[in-house]
């Protein structure tokens, strides 16, 4: 496993990225998918890395292909301002971009869609888009190392606030949630989000101790002191504890997680000589990744119905790179535990 020493973040599915996209930016190699227009044209190859985190998976990228440039975005301030060296390093072959990809990506693309009717001026300057050729599509949809590592931000179990903000500018954390969420709310993130079973015993307890807070003490703030209490109190016979999946319900609905993985599908699903790459971590990301997928590759649109296929059979956008999801390798598990749940899929979208 290749290991990026100068990031603190340990990029996941490193060697499975950079195999990827090696079949788009290398005309030698004998699964090449690219367009070699781009070579004899002397065009620049850009990707957009939807999730540049602390820039691993960029900075891996950037010194393998010396013509590459990309277009990073991200939501976290901490995260931009970390990348500051990697501007310095690459100089103008990176240009970071602030905001949520969801938002961000369908601006973005637009420049290359519909060059007439862009809005992207005032967010990227033309000077970097100049002879570029968009090629490929990352996006590494999980929560950072270090955003879990910082105990301030409230992902970690061994976090003190509950807060799980990406971008610390907004208001909604998983506190207000827990503070100010009705019944009918609460059960739809933890039964949708984290799919617990006890969906509903959970919010009664949850809205018991909220009651119990503002009666009996001076900050009717929960704790993650209190929710590990509240967990205990839940079925632990799963495999899954039930802290985990209370955890994870929280981060979705806080940072929109699956609202922004739709957005992400949604603005590539008209790209041409295109791969896209994503690395997902749990069940519900990946099950939205895998079926957007199969009906992008599916020929034939005609209704179930329909005996016999009346619309051409020739309606697929792309094909599907791998059969099923690339996963981590034992190495890469033991020295990064948390890549055990990570899946790697990749679809590439034909020519006009």
């Amino acid at each position: 496993m290749i290991k990026d020493s100068n990031s603190p973040h340990i990029p996941v599915l490193l060697n499975e990225v950079l195999e990827t996209f090696n079949r788009i930016l290398n005309s030698k190699n004998p699964n090449f998918l690219g367009d070699k227009v781009i070579e004899s044209n002397n065009q620049f190859p850009l990707i957009i890395d939807c999730t540049l985190g602390y820039g691993g998976h960029s900075r891996k990228l950037l010194q393998s292909y010396p013509r590459l440039k990309i277009i990073g975005i991200d939501r976290d301030l901490d995260s931009i301002k970390y990348n500051e060296n990697l501007c310095d390093e690459f100089n103008d072959r990176i240009y970071i971009v602030k905001g949520a990809f969801g938002e961000m990506l369908p601006l973005i693309l637009n420049e290359f869609l519909r060059p007439k009717s862009s809005n992207i001026s005032n967010i990227i300057e033309s000077s970097f888009l100049e002879n570029v050729k968009l090629v490929g599509i990352l996006a590494d949809i999980g929560v950072s190392s270090l955003q879990f590592d910082n105990i301030n931000r409230g992902f970690s179990f061994n976090s003190i606030a509950l807060d799980m903000r990406m971008d610390v500018s907004q208001n909604l954390s998983a506190n207000e949630i827990l503070n100010t969420y009705n019944r009918l709310e609460l059960e739809k993130i933890f039964s949708e989000y984290g799919e617990i079973k006890e969906y509903k015993k959970l919010v009664n307890l949850i809205l018991l101790e909220r009651e119990n807070l503002r009666k009996n003490s001076k900050n009717p703030n929960f704790s993650s002191e209190i929710l590990h209490a509240i967990a205990l109190k839940l079925n632990h016979k799963k495999s899954i504890h039930p802290l985990t999946l209370i955890y994870q319900a929280l981060r979705i609905a806080v940072n929109d997680e699956l609202g922004e993985l739709k957005r992400l599908l949604k603005a590539c699903e008209n790209l041409a000589n295109c791969l896209l790459c994503v690395i997902s971590f749990h069940s519900l990301e990946d099950r939205i990744i895998k079926e957007t997928f199969k009906i992008w590759a599916k020929n034939c649109v005609c209704d179930e119905n329909v005996m016999k296929c009346e619309c051409g059979n020739n309606h697929a956008k792309g094909q599907i790179l791998y059969k099923k999801p690339l996963v981590a390798s034992a190495s890469e598990i033991k020295s990064n535990p948390r890549s055990r749940s990570a899946k790697l899929r990749a679809f590439y979208f034909f020519k006009d």
